[in-house]
C-alpha cells in the first residue's frame, strides 16, 4: 500500500506528508516481535488455547484450573505485549488527532499511557480479588479474571500488524491540484484498531455479567463492580479527553 501511495505521489498529483513514526518505536516494535517469537518456540500452543478458551467455556475453565496458567510466564509475556501496544495505538492517536495531552509528548507521553494502563489492568484485578473476597466464595469471578486478561492478550495479538502498517504509511497526501490534504491509511488502521479494542471490551463485559448471572452472584456486587472498575475509569477517560 505504502509503494502504491508513493508511487501516485511521484506522478506529480499527490505528494506525501510525514508519517507518525518516531525512532523510539523501533525498540517497541523490536521487543514485542521479541518476545512473541520466544513465545511461539517455546510455547507453540499457547496462542491456539489462548484463542479457543474465549469461544469454549468447558475448555476455559479447564485452563482455568490448571495451576499457574494466569500467572504464567506465557500470560505474563502476553500482558505486556498488549501494553505496549494497545499503547502505542492511543499515543498515534493523539498524534492524528491532536488531542492535549498536558506538555506530554514523544516517548514520555508513550511511558505514561504504558504506565496508565498497567494501573487500571492491576485496579481490575485487584477489584476481582476483593469482590471475591466478599461475597466469600468464587461465583465465576476467577473466569471473568481470566477473561480479563485473555481477552486482553488476544487484542495485542490482533492490534500489533495494524499498529505497525499506521506507523509508517503517509498520514495524508496533499494534493497538489486542489490544494488540499486527504486522510488515508493510517486513520483508517487506527479506526479499526479501536474497533477491535471496543469490540474485546464489550464482549468480555457481556460474557462476564452472563456468567456472574448464571453463577448467583448477587446483582449488588455485580452493579458495583460495573460501577467502580469499568464505568468509571471510561468516564474519568472521557472527562480527561475532553478537557
Amino acid at each position: 500500500m505504502s509503494i502504491l501511495l508513493l508511487n501516485i505521489a511521484q506522478a506529480g498529483t499527490l505528494k506525501p506528508i510525514p508519517n507518525l513514526f518516531e525512532v523510539w518505536m523501533i525498540l517497541v516494535l523490536v521487543l514485542v516481535l521479541i518476545i512473541l517469537a520466544w513465545i511461539r518456540v517455546s510455547s507453540p500452543e499457547s496462542f491456539a488455547q489462548l484463542s479457543k478458551g474465549l469461544f469454549n467455556v468447558r475448555l476455559l475453565r479447564h485452563l482455568i484450573r490448571e495451576e499457574g496458567t494466569i500467572a504464567s510466564l506465557v500470560s505474563r509475556l502476553l500482558s505486556w505485549c498488549f501494553f505496549l501496544v494497545v499503547a502505542l495505538t492511543a499515543y498515534l492517536g493523539i498524534s492524528v488527532s491532536g488531542v492535549h495531552t498536558f506538555g506530554l509528548s514523544g516517548f514520555t507521553l508513550y511511558a505514561v499511557l504504558v504506565g496508565g494502563l498497567l494501573v487500571i489492568y492491576l485496579i481490575k484485578i485487584a477489584g476481582l480479588l476483593i469482590f471475591r473476597f466478599l461475597v466469600g466464595g468464587d461465583y465465576g469471578l476467577n473466569e471473568m479474571i481470566f477473561n480479563l486478561v485473555a481477552h486482553n492478550n488476544i487484542v495485542g495479538l490482533l492490534v500489533f500488524p495494524i499498529v505497525i502498517i499506521a506507523a509508517v504509511v503517509p498520514t495524508e497526501l496533499y494534493n497538489e491540484t486542489a490544494g488540499v490534504t486527504q486522510s488515508i491509511v493510517s486513520a483508517l488502521l487506527l479506526g479499526l484498531a479501536a474497533l477491535i479494542v471496543i469490540v474485546a471490551y464489550v464482549s468480555r463485559l457481556v460474557r462476564g455479567i452472563i456468567n456472574s448471572v448464571q453463577q448467583r452472584l448477587p446483582s449488588i456486587y455485580i452493579i458495583l463492580y460495573l460501577c467502580t472498575l469499568e464505568f468509571l475509569p471510561l468516564a474519568l477517560l472521557v472527562k480527561a479527553l475532553k478537557s
